[in-house]
């Protein structure tokens, strides 16, 4: 006979049922934090009540997050049959690999213009393919949310909700992603309608490896449509620069699983039990998605969490190289070398934190192979970005190192203020103080960024007093201490090569979290509690600093955009190009009355800005290393028909910084102006537009005299 528990219903007895409903709870848990940070500020100032805001950003996250979860679900499918090989089961590593694979794949392909839809659908269909085969495989099991999911809820709330706003809206730290729109998204928006990847000589960053930039670019190309081979990234209301956001912030949760997946094997390394093991591994990926800077950077189309997950994947490589030292060695340098295609800086500060993790990993006899197959293949990683630079500018590393290698086509003068402005000044004391302290520079009223250069910035919060107390307490103990010393040993070598390599900005230190992070985790997992329940006090210690430090993220958000940061979810990426447009929008925005008071074939040069991006015009413009496009009509005189745009709060700052070309001047500018016609100004922003005097009457093109 039955008992009277086979009367209750499957769901809530089945191991299975547990799950799903964990994943329920879950959800629900997500979604409230979403309402919450999408309602910040109340009705004012256009924002949203928690309803309307969780459909926005429901509904935003339904239609244009997509194209980046097919991409890493691609990848996650051609990473399986290299993790297949090497027998390594993380997920996380897995899509590492795929994501590195991908990244070398559409670098090469882009810079030979052999990039294109059907391409780039051909890979991810491949990727894809690969992906249901492993699925066939191994079939694997529903398993409960990880601990660090949890505690990483409100983070991942605000990061959501953040990477639904338009590029170019948010943060005040980042200028309002004043890079995405000068180059990480113009650039693949350029690369678009040029039909391939190659470096343009009006944008010094193109010279860069570009490797998620040339990500991106192949997102453009998976999502074919009308309108995208003439307008690219701004076509159909522009909700493929929102795909993109989403693509880097899917990368951000990846980089956190990995780091709490990295950190977990750490613990296994250093003997704690398996409940420590959880709680360091939970508390490791928690405080990397609380951390601020990790969702400011992660909700933008920036480039630093594809480094995070690379580096997390590549230390996970190393910690288990104790056999297979060779090939383990070799495939950690290979995921090294894509995150230094990725971002460069990764050479300095994810090679070496992964070189001493195989030191102390490799049997010495076998330590000298491994680390020379491990130095070769990441050469060879890298040949691609070097090969064609040194093809293009003779300087393989251009535009870094233009002192001893070559300025390509830059002037002297222009290599100059690039090394300069990209050179840490100062004595060691000097730049110490900006690790720990405020700029002595820098004035109160300055902002944040400006003022708290190094680890003392309010966006990293409790990050780095926890990952040192989590050295202090595994220094302390018996079992770990030397795993305290190699982990301690590896984030000095991080500050060493941001105090000495890099021009001194807060955010160059996000690679940090690879070991900020497991040794906070891995130090209050030292935090035994009664004999039963060791973990317990880690866990109630641990939840309460994570949660501290996304109290302070929360802070953060709700002081953007004055007081609503969710206040551009709605209006979306078509608000910033004048969608819908009416005059009075023309009067208070100069991309929405150029993209639809001008003629369709007018040319728009740029005078002062570099962030053409929700521009539809011709539009020539030039980062501040290189040549201005405006000394040309200084020198040359304007073409008829040729529009200018001059914008003073930006040449101020520029010149103000030393980094403006020392053409432009005041007077140069002055009297480009007088030999041109005032379309529209903006008193309020300190911009003008200008057209040179031809036969047209104004009339015609719809212009207003100011």
């Amino acid at each position: 006979m039955p008992g009277p528990e086979s009367t209750r219903p499957v769901l809530f007895v089945s191991p299975a049922g547990r799950r799903v409903l964990r994943w329920v709870l879950w959800t629900a848990a997500l979604a409230a934090l979403v309402a919450a940070a999408a309602s910040i500020g109340g009705r004012s100032d256009g924002q949203l009540d928690p309803v309307t805001g969780l459909v926005v950003v429901a509904d935003t996250l339904i239609r244009t997050a997509w194209p980046g979860l097919v991409i890493l679900l691609s990848a996650v499918g051609l990473g399986t049959l290299a993790a297949r090989f090497f027998s390594i089961r993380d997920i996380w590593t897995a899509l590492a690999l795929g994501l590195a694979g991908l990244t070398l794949i559409v670098l090469i392909l882009g810079t030979a213009g052999r990039l294109s839809p059907a391409v780039s659908i051909g890979l991810t269909a491949l990727g894809l393919v690969g992906l249901i085969d492993h699925l066939r495989r191994s079939r694997p099991r529903l398993r409960p949310p990880p601990g660090w999911l949890w505690l990483g809820l409100p983070g991942l709330a605000v990061l959501l909700t953040a990477a639904a706003s338009p590029p170019g809206t948010l943060w005040s730290s980042e200028y309002g992603g004043y890079d995405a729109l000068s180059y990480h998204l113009q650039l693949p928006q350029e690369w678009l309608a040029a039909g391939h990847t190659r470096p343009v000589d009006h944008n010094a960053y193109s010279f860069l490896p570009g490797g998620l930039e040339a990500l991106f670019t192949h997102l453009g190309h998976l999502t074919p449509g009308p309108g995208v081979p003439t307008d690219g990234l701004l076509a159909n209301g522009g909700w493929r620069l929102l795909s993109i956001q989403y693509l880097h912030a899917g990368l951000t949760i990846a980089a956190a699983g990995a780091i709490a997946s990295v950190t977990r094997r750490l613990a296994q390394r250093a003997g704690l039990r398996r409940t420590q093991r959880r709680a360091a591994s939970a508390l490791a990926g928690g405080l990397v998605l609380c951390t601020p800077w990790t969702v400011v950077v992660g909700s933008l189309a920036y480039n630093e969490m594809g480094v995070l997950l690379l580096g997390a994947a590549a230390m996970a490589v190393a910690v288990r190289a104790t056999h297979a030292s060779v090939s383990r060695g070799t495939l950690a340098a290979v995921l090294v070398g894509v995150a230094c295609l990725i971002k460069p800086t990764a050479l300095v500060f994810v090679a070496p934190v992964v070189g001493l993790l195989l030191i102390t990993a490799v049997p010495r006899r076998r330590l000298a192979l491994t680390l020379t197959a491990a130095a070769v293949a990441g050469a060879v990683t890298l040949s691609p970005w070097l090969v064609r630079n040194a093809v293009l500018t003779g300087n393989p590393v251009f535009p870094l190192a233009t002192e001893t290698l070559g300025t390509g086509h830059w002037s002297p003068g222009q290599a100059e203020r690039f090394t300069e402005a990209h050179t840490p000044a100062g004595s060691l004391t000097d730049r110490l103080r900006l690790l720990v302290w405020t700029d002595p520079a820098s004035d109160r009223t300055d902002p944040a960024v400006a003022r708290f250069r190094g680890a003392a910035n309010p966006q990293w919060l409790l990050a780095f007093p926890l990952g040192l107390a989590g050295a202090g307490l595994l220094l302390a103990a018996g079992r770990s201490h030397r795993l305290g010393a190699m982990l301690t040993l590896c984030l000095l070598t991080q500050l060493l090569a941001w105090l000495a390599l890099t021009h001194l900005q807060s955010r160059f230190l996000i690679p940090c979290l690879l070991t900020l992070a497991p040794l906070a985790g891995l130090g209050l997992a030292r935090v035994t509690g009664p004999s039963r329940h060791p973990a317990a006090l880690a866990w109630i210690f641990g939840s309460a600093c994570v949660l501290m430090q996304a109290g302070g993220l929360w802070v953060v958000w709700s002081s953007q955009l004055g007081g609503a940061p969710a206040s551009m979810l709605l209006p979306g990426p078509g608000a910033m190009t004048g969608e819908p447009y009416s005059p009075e929008i023309g009067l208070a925005s100069p991309t929405a009355y150029i993209n639809h008071e001008l003629p369709p074939d007018a040319r728009v040069v740029l005078v002062g800005g570099a962030t053409p991006l929700y521009l539809r015009t011709d539009t020539r413009y030039a980062t501040v290393w290189d040549d201005p496009p405006a000394m040309e009509l200084i020198e040359d005189g304007v073409p008829p028909g040729t529009y200018v745009l001059v914008n003073s709060p930006e040449l101020a700052r520029l010149r103000t910084s030393g980094y403006l070309h020392p053409g432009l001047t005041p007077d140069a500018i002055a009297g480009l102006v007088r030999t041109m016609r005032p379309v529209r100004v903006w008193p309020e922003l300190g911009m003008g537009l200008y057209r040179s005097n031809d036969s047209r009457p104004a009339a015609s093109q719809g212009e207003t005299e100011p």
